[in-house]
């Protein structure tokens, strides 16, 4: 067998073969090689063991390399009372995958601990980056931290990351809806781990309070065949952003571009508790015009005044292009600004199924003052009802999906009148 080589000693080859003689009951087909032949490892290792879980709310699954910044992530996640598992992704390889860093592995890891854990986690983190080239092929390549999972998702270009499949089991292969909350941060060093976890705690521990909390601004293309992006973006302020809620709109048809640009980057300073992008993009950049663009968002000191950002767009979430960070992953590893998280696409899409998504996210936020950003995901993919299904897939979370949406405008603002006698 492949595995029990056997040396064969004392052979003398004439010049086209050698002899040897085996005694079997079924015909075998047979390897044979010289010293020079045999392989050796690069390296040998001793197999990463798992943690001893048998139940969790929340898994926070990450490389070795990254440990060291994650830990006030999860004193909070515990402090909040959620029962946290912290898993070495390599371990999770080992243990599932033969040692190889394919998606699989960690799929099966979360499905066993759907089946047999209890309590059930209902949160999955991802902290690490990946790519399409993970062997990194080409010079501009980064290391890919956590493997992608890649299917034949967009109907229009095919093959796209769809975390969303990492959390999938109950229905076979033709499961799409999700069994778990997951997020991915898409951090590539030690460094931006800690960037994105200090930003993430300060957000829900130290927020800085004001009217910009309760600012939904919404931001629209012009409108052309593939939608009016404007009259989305009005139908959803007329169905959701009451009071004290505050709309603000900045719609490229209605201004000159300078004008449009400036707009939008004095928002982005002021702050918005939710900023919602409805048009046309590529991954690092709105509109055709170049609304807002990579460049925009490395310049971002918007400091603690972190929006939620819905980028109803395309593309914008394409983590998995190694050569430069996306739009998204600019805004979320930003230091001193940018976003607390990101909801994006790894794919293309249509504005009647970006429409539904963002309706059943407000709905959740905001009229049924549920602040778990994960749940506000999953309320916008259920709103689909089956239609766009390639959006249930495509649509990645770039943030914690525990995180709590900090728009309680209401607690935070209380009026006090002076009354003198």
């Amino acid at each position: 067998a492949v595995d029990t080589p056997v040396m064969l000693a004392g052979l003398v080859p004439d010049a086209k073969q050698i002899t040897f003689r085996d005694s079997t009951a079924e015909s075998r087909r047979y390897a044979v090689a010289n010293s020079s032949g045999i392989i050796s490892p690069d390296h040998v290792r001793r197999l990463k063991s798992l943690q001893n879980a048998n139940g969790a709310d929340y898994i926070l699954i990450a490389p070795e390399a990254f440990m060291p910044a994650v830990d006030a992530l999860v004193a909070l996640r515990q402090s909040q009372g959620l029962q946290v598992v912290v898993e070495d992704v390599q371990a999770i390889y080992d243990n599932y995958g033969d040692g190889l860093p394919v998606p699989e592995a960690i799929h099966d890891y979360l499905a066993d601990a759907y089946v047999n854990w209890s309590p059930v986690p209902q949160y999955v983190l991802l902290v690490g980056d990946g790519s399409f080239d993970p062997k990194q092929y080409r010079a501009a390549s980064t290391p890919t931290w956590i493997a992608p999972f890649f299917m034949e998702a967009d109907p229009w270009i095919g093959e796209v990351p769809v975390d969303n499949r990492f959390v999938t089991f109950d229905g076979g292969n033709e499961d799409f809806l999700p069994d778990m909350l997951i997020g991915r941060l898409p951090v590539n060093s030690l460094s931006e781990v800690q960037i994105v976890v200090d930003k993430i705690v300060a957000y829900e521990t130290a927020p800085e309070f004001g009217p910009w909390a309760g600012q939904v601004t919404f931001v629209a293309d012009n409108t052309d065949n593939a939608g009016d992006f404007s009259y989305h973006s009005s139908s959803l302020i007329g169905e959701f952003v009451d009071p004290p809620w505050v709309p603000r709109t900045i719609f490229l048809q209605d201004n000159p571009l300078d004008e449009t640009i400036a707009a939008v980057q004095a928002q982005w300073a002021n702050g918005s508790g939710i900023l919602f992008y409805n048009g046309h993009s590529s991954r690092h950049q709105w509109a055709a015009e170049r609304l807002f663009h990579t460049d925009d968002a490395v310049n971002l000191h918007n400091g603690a005044r972190l929006p939620v950002v819905l980028e109803m767009t395309c593309l914008t979430g394409s983590f998995h292009v190694p050569d430069l960070p996306t739009l998204d992953e600019e805004l979320i590893t930003q230091e001193n600004g940018g976003a607390a998280a990101v909801w994006g696409a790894t794919g293309l899409g249509v504005a009647t199924g970006h429409h539904e998504l963002s309706s059943g996210f407000l709905q959740t936020v905001i009229v049924d003052a549920n602040p778990i950003i994960g749940q506000a995901a999953l309320a916008g993919k259920l709103n689909l009802k089956n239609f766009h299904r390639d959006l249930i897939d495509t649509f990645t979370l770039l943030g914690d999906p525990a995180m709590r949406v900090t728009l309680d405008i209401p607690d935070a603002f209380v009026y006090l009148p002076l009354v003198s006698r």
